[in-house]
């Protein structure tokens, strides 16, 4: 569901038992949630933890020139290798499965005779409060206002005809990330395109990486909270400063239109039962990772091997590694045996888990804490970041032994039905 840095522009069913009653409890251990896609999304989140632990020590719009703090030959060795084989390749499989998800629930809702539509709005506008809070007391880099949003506007997708659902998501992810290149293009024949002011802009001030380095280790809450806003609308918007011209808008085009494009992919692939199809780890499954593995290896060679091509190849490369760490981690699921169980409490926890690691940074780096902002790098903060994943782990594995939801997962559903949900297991319940 969630966020790591971008460049800009940029087996079976699990068994369980019923619980008593209650929807939450019967949400939480639904029959035919397959243990695979619990896993996956706890193994994307490794990824995404090892992504935010820079970005957050990273000013906006500094993640291609001073990603992650580099102070040395060593930060400036483990950020590259992140941003070559981790930044943006592990949100594609969180936005994959976040439309997985949209999809199960609105084909549940209907089976039980509910209203999917209503239900699947007042899930996302709460995500979308969320994501608001998130913004201003954690972090500017916040994914969850643009998913409610993006899933806002995508429900209505869910009355498509399968075929239409497909073709619109490879319009989507092939398409639009072409405008960018094209506009390139067209200033290399020596038409100014890209630079072309087309709509006006807030007038805000440009991010300055010395300003937000001093804000965050030092300042204190207004300071920050006011340089978390200035970063948010400059990250996520072209409209922040002066105008927004042709090339800015097609580059944040190309960025929203993939992960809308991803979403939708994930309706499709729970429509025809792909999760299954994986965790069988048959042909289509070895498939997968054979083209994928060629694709990724192809475009990361063309990425870095050719000039200027960087930046235009980033979304294709992403995807095509995001899905081979998807296809080799659905293959290799059935021998990770008991080492599985903590990567499928993650991803049942996925939303506390992002929100505990988020929190857990900006104690590290921030003034409201350690003050560390700037003053380490990528190289520290490898480590640090599988430590706080180790830990999360731990905890929502603990945790998911006497409960049946994590935390803001019970939050979240009780907001959405405006009651308190079941919270402890009973004595019926499986882990």
């Amino acid at each position: 569901m969630l966020r790591d840095a971008r460049t800009r522009p940029p087996g079976a069913p699990r068994a369980v038992s019923e619980p008593s009653s209650g929807p939450a409890a019967r949400a939480a251990t639904a029959p035919g949630r397959l243990a695979l896609v619990d896993a996956l999304r706890g193994a994307s989140m490794l990824g995404i933890m090892l992504v935010n632990f820079p970005t957050m020590n990273t000013a906006a719009g500094d993640e291609t020139t001073l990603y992650g703090g580099v102070h040395g030959a060593l930060d400036g060795a483990v950020g590259a290798l992140n941003m070559a084989l981790c930044n943006g390749k592990f949100y594609p499989i969180f936005a994959l499965l976040f439309g997985w998800g949209l999809s199960v629930q609105w084909r549940s809702r209907r089976r039980g005779g509910g209203r999917p539509a209503s239900y699947l709005l007042r899930r996302l506008l709460v995500l979308l409060a969320f994501g608001a809070l998130h913004i201003t007391l954690v972090w500017w880099g916040d994914i969850l206002l643009v998913y409610a949003l993006l899933g806002l506007l995508l429900v209505p997708c869910l009355f498509l005809e399968d075929r239409a659902l497909l073709w619109s998501a490879a319009a989507l992810l092939v398409l639009v990330p072409l405008a960018s290149p094209l506009l390139s293009l067209l200033q290399a024949l020596g038409l100014h395109a890209p630079e072309a002011v087309v709509l006006p802009g807030l007038g805000l001030p440009e991010p300055s990486h010395e300003v937000a380095a001093l804000v965050y280790a030092q300042g204190r809450f207004p300071e920050m909270l006011h340089q978390r806003l200035l970063d948010y609308l400059s990250d996520f918007t072209p409209f922040a400063h002066q105008g927004a011209s042709l090339g800015a808008l097609a580059g944040y085009a190309a960025y929203y239109a993939q992960l809308a494009g991803l979403f939708l992919l994930g309706m499709w692939a729970a429509r025809k039962d792909l999760a299954a199809r994986l965790a069988a780890r048959g042909p289509w499954a070895r498939a997968l990772w054979t083209w994928s593995a060629l694709a990724a290896a192809a475009l990361t060679a063309l990425r870095y091997a050719v000039p200027g091509l960087g930046e235009r190849l980033y979304y294709y490369q992403g995807e095509a590694l995001a899905l081979f760490y998807l296809a080799s981690f659905c293959l290799a699921f059935p021998r990770l045996g008991a080492w599985a169980r903590p990567f499928q409490a993650v991803g049942r926890m996925s939303l506390t888990a992002y929100l505990a690691h988020t929190v857990a940074a900006s104690l590290l780096l921030y003034g409201t804490g350690l003050g560390l902002y700037g003053r380490i790098g990528p190289a520290a903060l490898l480590p640090l970041s599988l430590a706080c994943y180790a830990l999360v782990a731990g905890a929502c594995a603990l945790w998911m032994r006497a409960f049946l939801l994590g935390p803001a997962e019970w939050a979240w559903r009780s907001l959405i039905d405006g009651r308190l949900e079941p919270l402890r297991r009973g004595p019926l319940t499986a882990p």
